[in-house]
């Protein structure tokens, strides 16, 4: 956490599923910062944040923040001397201070007002207007979206009376009444298993879980499932369980990480290069071992032979180096392979 002075003021928004926090620190004496922190709802403990923003970046004044209706990103406004007033965008997709900060992405830059962000019932992204046309509010019209596909529109939506800088501050979860929200991996290797929670801090009816698209349930207990995923693909997984007026549910899409999944002949390719590899490296290293012999009987033989025993001695040491080489080289070569067909990126 920034320290605090009376000139540094900042806003926090928790994620809807109650997992993240992002803080940012208004600009004042110092430029201004954005972090991004691990929250555990249960326990109210603050942990593992991250500086995705900081004194570096000189932004001058960054003021308020939002979260897309899916989770993937938040919003950011705030003012900078060179572009005005601006809209940013990053992907949270990952826990990841160098991939959120390189998805950093400059919305709106102009010299309209953009206040604070709040996010809609409608899914939709309304800004507060502070300045000119200050019945208007602009709209982020698909926020789950990324850049410029977004579809920010200034001046979109008519209050018909003027507003402020800032925004409501709901409680997190508040503006979708219906809506319960599972955590867990959206980004998945084939041929794993992943835990899904459906996190509700009210007692509730015993949740339905489904999934679909070739996922499968191996354990179920209450709020909490575990689905093996075999191949690649694009999946869904829902949560629901009945209200007094209707239905609280959730569904979350799951991509596994790369399109397809490497094919048999692709993976037979690979282990037949690894044991021709590995032959090579028993070839060298029983090579190196012999040599090595060599060295050592021929250090070890009659005086007079001492000019001629030198020059041997030198050149099978000078192989023997070149067989390590080679040795280390094609050792390196195999821990490449062997990763890339061990892992999915």
């Amino acid at each position: 956490m920034l320290t605090y002075d009376q000139k540094n003021l900042g806003w926090l928004k928790p994620s809807h599923d109650g997992r993240y926090i992002v803080e940012v620190t208004a600009g004042g004496q110092l430029y201004s910062a954005l972090e991004l922190h691990r929250f555990n709802n249960t326990t109210g403990m603050i942990y593992d944040g991250i500086q995705v923003l900081d004194q570096a970046d000189k932004f001058i004044y960054l003021y308020s923040i939002e979260w897309s209706p899916d989770q993937s990103k938040i919003y950011v406004t705030g003012y900078n001397s060179a572009s005005g007033y601006d809209l940013f965008q990053l992907e949270i997709n990952q826990f990841d201070k160098t991939k959120i900060r390189n998805s950093l992405t400059n919305i709106a830059a102009t010299q309209s007002n953009i206040g604070s962000p709040i996010l809609g019932a409608d899914n939709k992204i309304y800004i507060t207007n502070w300045g000119s046309k200050s019945e208007f509010l602009h709209v982020i019209h698909k926020p789950n979206l990324s850049g410029i596909n977004c579809d920010f529109r200034y001046f979109d939506f008519s209050l018909g009376s003027k507003t402020s800088l800032g925004a409501p501050l709901y409680a997190s979860g508040l503006q979708f009444p219906y809506r319960a929200y599972i955590q867990g991996e959206q980004f998945i290797c084939h041929d794993t298993t992943v835990r899904y929670i459906l996190t509700d801090p009210c007692s509730h009816p015993e949740t339905q879980w489904s999934v679909f698209d070739g996922a499968k349930i191996i354990r179920h207990n209450e709020d909490t499932i575990d689905v093996y995923f075999r191949s690649s693909g694009t999946y869904r997984i829902s949560a629901t369980y009945p209200t007094e007026c209707g239905f609280k549910s959730d569904t979350i899409e799951v991509k596994y990480k790369n399109a397809t999944s490497p094919s048999l002949i692709t993976a037979f390719l690979a282990m037949r290069q690894m044991s021709g590899i590995l032959a090579r490296m028993v070839s060298s290293g029983l090579m190196i071992l012999q040599r090595s012999l060599l060295v050592l009987q021929m250090m070890f033989v009659k005086y007079n032979q001492v000019y001629v025993i030198g020059l041997a001695t030198y050149y099978y040491t000078v192989m023997e180096i070149i067989f390590i080489i080679n040795f280390m080289r094609e050792l390196l070569i195999f821990v490449i392979i062997a990763d890339q067909v061990a892992q999915c990126s």
